[in-house]
């Protein structure tokens, strides 16, 4: 069993064998970098804080999770009976039994990446206002701005959001499925980002799931209408992910958190929230709205333009926000950048 412990000011990490375990202690104060847009101006206008559905980032491999085929193909071939082969065969119109295993392992496994990456929102945050690097990459070499939160105010925004969903989602059957039942919603909605080398491997949770998805083509098999076979199919799931609720918390932040150790320049901190764009009709858009945060404080690039430093100033005038202009300060060897406040 392989087992690291990763620690910082702010949180835990207990690492076993690839699955995170994150204990936080405190919440620091959060920056997000940004260019000065109309979106951007409109968010800060009107405190809103806004998630990107992972499947858009600019890093096209966060969030997503490793398997291996040829033990999730062994799973499959021990729980088959002959019996179900030749149910099996006239649902996937075949006659080989080769080719009934190779649907259901693409029935397990089509589109997995893409649809966790398309089911939630990620809203990303720094805990340096003084990054360089960030600077020039996220706000528009220096011609942007950074807006500073409450990590707590952050965590409570998409907890907020959350909770409203599940809400909604137990008030109505959406897609005829009932969820009714589902707990209380006890995921932390604030982490920070793990870095390192690997992918979560979840080959072990998707093995677990054969018995619920050969129950589903069962039900098929017995003409149950699809609706009925997928609302069953989707209330074992949901009964098994809360019988080990911890351990599959710990699987979704080691998932959610996770990102290649070239990207730890950017010491990030996430919200997410589920993505409420499907109960909107903008289900295409990667957008979503999470909730309203109020700014603690709006930090200038030392290269703004001074018609943007204008256009900021009047919205921290109007909303009492703190603003600080950065500049670099030299050493012999090393310059910094430093906030300074503005006189509104």
């Amino acid at each position: 069993m392989k087992h690291k412990i990763l620690s910082s000011d702010y949180y835990i990490c207990n690492e076993v064998n690839g699955v995170t375990e994150i204990h936080i202690k405190d919440l620091p104060v959060l920056y997000k970098y940004q260019k000065v847009s109309e979106h951007s101006l409109t968010n800060l206008s009107n405190g809103e804080i806004w998630g990107t559905c992972p499947d858009a980032f600019n890093d096209p491999y966060d969030c997503i999770c490793c398997h291996t085929v040829s033990q999730i193909k062994k799973a499959v071939c021990d729980l088959l009976s002959e019996e179900r082969i030749c149910k099996y065969k006239a649902i996937f119109q075949t006659n080989s039994r080769t080719k009934v295993v190779e649907e259901l392992i693409s029935s397990l496994l089509s589109k997995y990446n893409e649809n966790f990456r398309k089911q939630y929102c990620v809203s990303c945050f720094s805990i340096y206002n003084d990054s360089e690097i960030m600077w020039g990459h996220y706000a528009d070499c220096a011609k942007g701005f950074v807006t500073a939160y409450s990590g707590y105010d952050l965590q409570n925004c998409a907890f907020t959001s959350n909770r409203s969903i599940i809400d909604l989602l137990k008030s109505i059957n959406l897609f005829g499925l009932d969820f009714s039942k589902l707990p209380e919603d006890t995921h932390s909605t604030i982490m920070p980002v793990i870095y390192s080398n690997g992918k979560v491997n979840i080959t072990t949770n998707i093995i677990s799931n054969i018995p619920f998805l050969l129950e589903y083509y069962d039900d098929l098999c017995n003409e149950l209408t699809i609706s009925r076979a997928v609302n069953n199919y989707i209330q074992k799931l949901q009964e098994s992910f809360y019988a080990e609720l911890q351990p599959n918390n710990d699987m979704f932040y080691s998932i959610m958190c996770n990102k290649n150790k070239c990207w730890q320049y950017e010491q990030e901190w996430r919200i997410w929230s589920y993505n409420s764009n499907i109960f909107t009709g903008n289900i295409l858009s990667p957008y979503v709205k999470i909730g309203n945060v109020a700014t603690k404080a709006i930090y200038l690039g030392e290269h703004i333009s001074s018609y943007n430093k204008r256009i900021l100033i009047d919205i921290a005038n109007n909303q009492n926000i703190p603003i600080f202009q950065m500049k670099t300060k030299m050493y012999r060897n090393r310059c910094v950048l430093v906030p300074h406040p503005l006189d509104k």
